[in-house]
């Protein structure tokens, strides 16, 4: 009975260990800032170009770094216009 219980509790540790690793996601795009929330509502309008980087990898010219964490489809952004 004594080893059954050990058994056990080595299956739940395995196995919860386990599911940390399967969740890792894959390289990340390499930014400057990250985007955090609360997502800024109101921005000003000084023009320093951000190339802000999309969840899905894709990138876009931002007027400056407040602009492109305003959306929140925009993981963070890099210094400069995108080339």
């Amino acid at each position: 009975m004594k080893w059954s219980i050990y058994g056990a509790w080595a299956v739940l540790l395995v196995g919860s260990m386990s599911g940390c690793a399967s969740g890792a996601a894959g390289p990340q795009p390499s930014v400057d800032v990250v985007c955090t929330e609360p997502r800024p509502t109101v921005c000003t309008r000084d023009y320093r170009p951000m190339c802000a980087v999309h969840g899905d990898g894709s990138e876009s010219t931002a007027a400056n770094g407040c602009e492109a964490c305003a959306d929140p489809s925009v993981l963070g952004y890099r210094n400069g216009a995108c080339e």
